[in-house]
């Protein structure tokens, strides 16, 4: 790939959903030349926004510490005068890849050639109701106006999501031929740890993997429990992720029988251990956990919002229920539970939509095929 122009990976490294990182990692694993930039890498911009967003309670400061560093005009202002000063000292000729939504790649950003890859937008997150990181209520507007412009002013945009194309081209006027969904993809680690075999057999085990356990709808879970424990008796939940503090903050409702809290990293056993993958998330654009259960042969229950749907094939591969609809997840389950066969079926179906549809092969084939690499 010598011959290629190098791709200018504007990403923020640390950021939860490692969108950035596996794109990097690709194209690196592919024989491309990677120039990364992280306008917030240096311990001045981290500081800075630290600084300013100082208060004596720790949550408000945490809240206001996201709001001054990313969520902001002023953020915004200052990460894309950053971007620029990175860009120029690269020089030469690339393509630029912006991994986020948050700044400009440069302060001459009309003039260039750029791509934009999300997965999410601000205007989904300030109407979600339960996204946590978005502007303060007064910022809201001047955000909206210059993510839109970020949108309009891009090359071409790629999204994880059909349900955000759709929004881009409704709400923020990008022309329908400049913004194309892509997907995402599993992690490759998974993909080359394929399950031995998909199980015939239940375990009476559900899977629930997250670390924000109200975000992601364990309130609901744990509302159908007893529901779900009274038509499948000695089932078990295991919660993988949350800290002590947020089961101890369940009351209750987290101390019913048959619930195993462990808070650790989901490991590839987990997966292959579960009969059922549970997450009603609240928000999730398009979460990989899902994509993780699936390359295990793991079927799976989310929500009707954002990417989930488009992941996961009602009846086929798992099941969608509505948003915070604790009745509608015990019934989910208690389906699934009718009939041993559905662990073999689903579970190859799942194993086979992700090798098809979700592999990071496909999702950049598609991303270069528009950049011309």
């Amino acid at each position: 790939m010598s011959s290629q122009p190098p791709i200018r990976l504007i990403y923020q490294p640390n950021a939860s959903s490692a969108l950035g990182v596996y794109i990097r990692q690709w194209y690196a694993d592919h024989g491309y030349r990677v120039d990364t930039i992280d306008c917030r890498a240096s311990r001045l911009a981290r500081l800075w926004p630290a600084v300013r967003a100082f208060h004596p309670n720790r949550d408000v400061w945490h809240r206001r510490r996201w709001e001054e560093g990313l969520y902001s005009p002023r953020a915004w202002a200052r990460n894309t005068r950053a971007n620029g000063r990175l860009l120029d000292r690269l020089g030469g000729e690339g393509k630029i890849l912006q991994i986020a939504k948050e700044y400009f790649p440069h302060p001459r950003y009309r003039d260039m050639e750029f791509y934009v890859f999300t997965n999410y937008s601000t205007r989904l997150a300030c109407r979600d109701g339960f996204t946590p990181w978005r502007p303060k209520p007064s910022d809201v507007p001047a955000v909206l106006e210059l993510e839109d412009d970020l949108f309009r002013s891009a090359t071409h945009i790629f999204t994880a999501g059909e349900f955000l194309r759709r929004s881009l081209i409704e709400e923020s006027g990008v022309a329908p031929d400049r913004v194309t969904t892509v997907r995402n993809g599993v992690n490759p680690r998974y993909l080359a740890n394929p399950p031995p075999a998909i199980p015939e057999r239940f375990v009476n085990r559900v899977l629930f993997v997250g670390w924000d356990f109200g975000l992601k709808g364990g309130r609901d879970l744990l509302a159908a429990w007893p529901a779900i424990r009274a038509a499948r008796p000695g089932i078990e939940l295991r919660i993988v992720g949350p800290d002590a503090a947020q089961r101890d903050a369940m009351g209750d409702a987290g101390r019913q029988p048959g619930l195993v809290w462990e808070s650790r990293p989901v490991t590839i056993e987990d997966y292959r251990n579960a009969d059922l993958f549970v997450l009603p998330s609240l928000r999730d654009s398009y979460g990989f956990v899902f994509l993780e259960a699936m390359s295990q042969g793991l079927p799976c229950l989310g929500a009707d919002i954002n990417g989930m749907p488009e992941m996961i094939v009602h009846g086929e591969t798992g099941y969608i229920v509505p948003r915070q609809n604790p009745t509608a997840i015990a019934e989910s389950v208690a389906a699934y539970y009718a009939d041993e066969s559905h662990r073999a079926r689903m579970g190859a179906a799942s194993l086979a939509r992700v090798r098809e549809r979700f592999t990071w092969d496909a999702v950049l084939g598609k991303v270069n095929a528009v950049m011309g690499v």
